[in-house]
């Protein structure tokens, strides 16, 4: 029992560290005092041969799965590219319907502010007219003169009305297509 706690505290000494020397002296000491414990240390170190080739398996198989990986990386990487690219070419080949679109709306609002400035000329020759015909006393117009400012401002009315009647149109096209541009985008 003595050699036995001796062999015990020797072997906790040595486990508890140090350096490789003193592992090597406590297992001379304790293989003199004990050489049955000689048959444990073999043991231990054919353990310890099974543990390192393991982890030597280990860091093979686990070299092997890391290269795999990156070539699976770069592999995905690559389709990614690829994808992008014919998204690209997929979009550039409706880029025409778009663009059409887009211009469409350009020529439409500047028929629309053609017809708004001229809409604004027809209403202040209206007002003119308006102020002119009121005042028909004043101006001692001859009856003539009262019937051609007369019909000129039923000519401007009219106007009027027909250059309202296609702004509405224009801006209800104009809404239009706008939305088709907003349907249309990818």
């Amino acid at each position: 029992m003595r050699s036995f706690v001796c062999v015990f505290l020797m072997s906790a000494a040595l486990l508890s560290g140090g350096c490789a020397g003193e592992k090597a002296d406590y297992e001379k000491k304790v293989t003199e005092l004990d050489p049955l414990f000689k048959e444990k240390l073999d043991k231990k170190s054919a353990f310890l041969k099974q543990l390192a080739e393991q982890k030597s398996l280990y860091l093979e198989k686990k070299q092997k799965v890391d290269e795999q990986i990156g070539l699976l990386k770069a592999k995905q990487y690559e389709l990614g590219r690829q994808y992008a690219l014919s998204i690209d070419k997929i979009k550039q080949q409706f880029d025409p319907e778009r663009r059409q679109l887009r211009n469409e709306l350009s020529e439409l609002e500047l028929k629309y502010r053609g017809l708004a400035d001229e809409l604004s000329n027809v209403n202040k020759g209206i007002r003119e007219i308006g102020k002119l015909v009121g005042k028909k006393d004043d101006l001692s117009l001859s009856q003539e003169e009262f019937v051609t400012w007369n019909n000129r401002l039923e000519d401007l009315t009219r106007k009027k009305e027909q250059l309202e009647s296609e702004s509405a149109n224009l801006r209800g096209d104009i809404e239009l297509t706008k939305m088709k541009i907003k349907v249309m985008k990818i």
